[in-house]
């Protein structure tokens, strides 16, 4: 399993900290999350629509 960490520019809309959007890539998965690195509020769960996803 490959596994891919991509820091992004934009801030967290709770802390104003940055994001690690993170790829699993098993064979032809690919298993996306996007987690704050200071407060662990998680894009993908907390913000369906975000602009950043």
């Amino acid at each position: 399993m490959r596994v891919e960490t991509q820091l992004l520019k934009k801030p967290c809309p709770r802390c104003g900290g940055t994001y690690a959007k993170v790829g699993f890539y098993n064979g032809s998965v690919v298993v996306a999350s996007m987690v704050c690195n200071t407060c662990d509020l998680d894009l993908l769960d907390d913000f369906p629509d975000c602009e950043m996803c």
